[in-house]
């Protein structure tokens, strides 16, 4: 023996040293301080990788067992928020049992899910304080015998406890461990056999159990750890997605709700679930299942849908949950990521909304504001047509003079109705009337209405019209009408003469108009402003300003596309990009 047995004794607790042959008679041999290191190493070593509390608690139980050679171990443990009884026997058919116990936080209520008499023993050794007094615990808390008939009278169980094969317990050891105030318990060893643990080894089996405290302590934090990575790399995700604004609603929802069960603490068989104003989203495990947690999405103050999570199948060794806290928290902080996707789409739709509205009025606004310029191009014409009237009616013997003056009224009054018309394009109440156009074909025949005035105000044009294009669907009054405001536009741009180039070819689904001038040019300022209605740098008298509006409003009526190319002293490129017909008219189209 290491030891004098009075050094023994001494270390004894006084009721355990009157009960010598228990105390005494121990023949197991010996471990080896290098054995108990590598136990305890062994059990630091389960710890880690951050395993299941399940996977600690085996790989420690086997440990364990195999080292004391005890036939029965039960741990019981407040650790945290939760309390547990485990137990690991060598018997093959039913080798481990893990169950939860409610009730009390009180650490001590521990003892009470010890079953087979155990229940008094494992208060005393939660309660040392006063089993100390008595003299019944080592130094370290801890109650040992070779034989449970044996125990002083004070220690006795109302009854014998026994093993789960419903053999007596001959030996047994209850170690306490206390790592912090919410990480303690308890760790009892059992045999049928006496002699389970060297007298003179108490202590270091007591060490061995502080380690597990300790161990049990680091897998928790790990634990812990790498479920927070879990849901923070979550959070993180998400907020990428949220800031993806190309992405739709539903493609935003659909990446949330997959981001979910990798997130959870068993990822392999958990499922999400998004409804949402009629509208679900799932993951691709989704199916009913017996644990599930559900949040609701709060939009303004009203519910919209709801978040939920589950597990499609069951797990018996939910030790942690099933969901824990911080889970919870993380669906209801997703459902509030959610809900302000939500918000902020509306928030976007309502501007989108109101910013229409406000051109709308701007557009009334400014068409109230140059009233007196539509005024000043109506009066004109008005005037001429109530004069020629009047000579009219005082020339009614005079058949051909009054047939001229007759021939200017009219001429009058369609100039007027030109500018009512151009208003009314403006402000889009003259929907087109489509069918299927040649481009080319309408350039050409515009153009000869200029070949006149361009060949005295010293202007070349240039045509290169492509052959065998493709037709669009387009009004051909309007498109009339943009090329000739365009052209018009050009040559105003070269009063002292100039080329004039009018380009048509096809630019993959569109039909591209293009049309060049060698004039003034336009500075960036200007080019920001010239789709404004009426706004023009010519003098007062040359022009309303409604040209280049009425071209963006046709362009745009068409589903095409339009821009424009300047530099100051070089000249100005318009071009215009209008869909080539697919062969088949839309409805309400000829």
């Amino acid at each position: 023996m290491p030891e004098e047995s009075g050094d023994i004794q001494s270390r004894l607790p006084s009721a355990l040293r009157q009960n010598e042959p228990l105390a005494m008679k121990s023949s197991l041999a010996v471990r080896s301080p290098e054995e108990f290191l590598e136990l305890s190493q062994g059990i630091l070593r389960s710890a880690s990788g951050s395993p299941s509390r399940i996977e600690f608690l085996r790989e420690v139980s086997r440990l364990l067992l195999e080292f004391s050679g005890a036939d029965e171990l039960e741990i019981g443990h407040y650790d945290g928020d939760i309390r547990y009884l485990w137990r690991a026997t060598r018997e093959s058919r039913h080798p481990y049992d893990f169950a939860l116990l409610h009730g009390s936080d009180d650490p001590e209520g521990i003892a009470s899910a010890f079953p087979g008499g155990l229940e008094k023993l494992c208060r005393i050794v939660l309660a040392p304080a006063q089993s100390k007094a008595s003299g019944f615990l080592t130094a370290g808390g801890s109650l040992w015998t070779d034989d449970v008939r044996h125990l002083p009278p004070a220690l006795l169980p109302e009854s014998l406890p026994t093993l789960r094969s419903g053999k007596s317990i001959r030996s047994l050891a209850i170690f306490p461990f206390l790592y912090t105030e919410r990480n303690r318990g308890i760790v009892l060893i059992a045999s049928g056999q006496p002699r389970l643990v060297a007298v003179e080894q108490i202590a270091l089996h007591e060490g061995v159990v502080q380690i597990l405290g300790l161990a049990s302590a680091h897998r928790r934090a790990q634990w812990a750890l790498g479920e927070r990575v879990k849901e923070l790399s979550c959070l993180y995700e998400i907020a990428q997605i949220v800031d993806k604004p190309e992405w739709t609603r539903a493609e935003k929802l659909q990446r949330i709700i997959d981001l979910l069960p990798p997130a959870l603490q068993h990822p392999d068989v958990a499922a999400a679930r998004i409804d949402l104003d009629h509208a679900t989203y799932l993951t691709s495990m989704y199916r009913a299942g017996r644990y599930r947690e559900q949040t609701s999405i709060i939009v303004k103050g009203r519910k919209r849908g709801t978040l939920e999570i589950i597990y499609i199948e069951g797990k018996p060794e939910h030790a942690e949950g099933p969901f824990l806290k911080e889970e919870a928290a993380l669906i209801a902080e997703v459902a509030r990521q959610v809900a302000g996707i939500i918000e902020r789409e509306e928030a976007e739709e309502t501007k989108i909304r109101l910013e229409l509205q406000v051109r709308r009025a701007d557009r009334l606004a400014t068409l109230g504001q140059l009233a007196a310029g539509v005024a000043h191009e109506l009066n004109e014409p008005l005037g001429g047509v109530l004069g020629f009237a009047q000579l009219a009616k005082k020339s009614l013997g005079d058949t051909p003079q009054l047939e001229k003056d007759l021939d200017k009224i009219i001429k009058t009054a369609l100039h007027g109705r030109d500018i009512v018309q151009k208003l009314l394009i403006f402000s889009r109440q003259m929907p087109p009337s489509k069918g299927r156009v040649d481009l080319s074909h309408v350039a050409s025949e515009v153009l000869s209405f200029f070949e006149a005035r361009c060949k005295k105000e010293g202007i070349i044009i240039v045509r290169r019209l492509g052959e065998e294009l493709p037709g669009i669907v387009a009004d051909p009054g309007q498109i009339s009408e943009l090329i000739m405001n365009l052209v018009v536009n050009a040559l105003q741009a070269m009063p002292q003469g100039g080329t004039l180039t009018v380009e048509i070819s096809r630019r993959e689904t569109s039909v591209v108009l293009g049309i060049e001038d060698t004039g003034a040019g336009m500075s960036e300022e200007t080019k920001r402003q010239i789709f404004d209605p009426f706004f023009t740098t010519k003098d007062v008298g040359q022009g309303t300003g409604l040209g280049l509006s009425i071209v963006h409003g046709i362009v745009t009526a068409h589903g095409g596309s339009i821009s424009v190319t300047s530099a100051v002293g070089k000249g100005t490129r318009f071009e215009v990009g209008l869909p080539i017909a697919n062969g088949t008219l839309e409805p309400g189209e000829s």
